[in-house]
């Protein structure tokens, strides 16, 4: 019963993913819009108890995409993302948990241009600083019991507007907020076997519009990871990552330019040192398919580093 429950999980979590994937809905990694999503696998704290982490992750964005197809760029762009979240999770009574994370934000573009004499000139916008507080109050849906090798995790919260997103001069995608109070809707679960096991996170993004008048697309982000266990102190896997998002909206006229999907893959690695009371999560990931609404810069790969002080 308990695996056939986690099993669910699983493939309605797959199944939104496929649903977000089907109507070509991701916005690019830079948009202030991104989900937390690392921060859910850092398992649930007794009541009582904090965990405290950061992770750290660096997005590049080295190619141009119509939908699917990689195409050149007359303004030769370049992008990356350099984030560092830290969280606090606390537990609670009545099997909850509260995850709270605050991201600090360094974003670049990068425009170069040839003229028609052979000169050359090109633009960097660079913006820096606090991103949206994100507040997430989970659930232990099952087992009961603090201990089990499966686990499955519910729950809801906000992401508020707090980083600055009207900076003069900053392209709404590298603002460091969305200036909007989203819904996320959240759920997390794993399920380990004698030298393997499995985990899944999603995290469902209902944007509010600005007061500028401007509507992010709906977002979900999903992840899933089959690792090796030998031992209690490290274990290695492969992970894979999607993430879809619909059109942009401003002033309620929707932008062609934005919104697509695409799915990561790539190996993972973590490990615990029990002196130190500390976790060290590794992850490099690479797309294997992009596909975004009319013509947009598109990822070329992303790394994560986390690191996690357990309660």
């Amino acid at each position: 019963m308990r695996s056939r429950l986690f099993l669910a999980a699983v493939a309605m979590a797959a199944g939104l993913a496929l649903a977000g994937s089907s109507r070509a809905v991701a916005q690019g990694c830079c948009s202030p819009g991104a989900s937390p999503l690392g921060t859910l696998v850092s398992g649930f704290p007794a009541p009582g108890r904090v965990q405290a982490g950061v992770l750290f992750e660096f997005y590049e964005l080295d190619r141009t995409r119509a939908g699917t197809e990689e195409v050149p760029d007359l303004a030769d762009r370049y992008s990356r993302a350099r984030r560092a979240i830290p969280y606090v999770r606390v537990g609670l009574p009545a099997r909850l948990s509260l995850l709270v994370e605050l991201p600090y934000e360094d974003r670049l573009k990068q425009l170069r241009f040839t003229t028609a004499s052979g000169n050359r000139f090109g633009l960097d916008i660079e913006n820096e600083g606090f991103g949206d507080l994100s507040s997430v109050l989970l659930f232990r849906a099952a087992p009961a019991a603090d201990l089990a090798p499966w686990s499955l995790h519910v729950g809801a919260g906000v992401k508020w507007g707090t980083g600055r997103s009207a900076r003069d001069g900053i392209p709404v995608e590298l603002q460091n907020g969305t200036g909007s109070n989203d819904v996320l809707l959240a759920m997390s679960g794993h399920r380990n076997f004698s030298v393997t096991g499995v985990s899944a996170q999603s995290v469902v993004r209902l944007p509010s519009k600005s007061e500028s008048g401007y509507l992010y697309g709906k977002e979900l982000s999903l992840g899933a990871a089959l690792f090796l266990a030998p031992g209690r102190d490290w274990s290695a896997g492969l992970e894979t990552r999607h993430r879809s998002a619909g059109h942009d909206a401003f002033l309620n006229r929707r932008l062609p330019n934005t919104g697509g999907s695409r799915w990561l893959l790539g190996p993972r690695l973590a490990a615990n040192w029990r002196r130190a009371r500390l976790a060290v999560e590794v992850l490099y990931l690479f797309p294997v398919r992009e596909d975004v609404n009319g013509t947009q810069l598109a990822v070329g790969r992303q790394m994560s580093f986390g690191l996690r002080w357990p309660s």
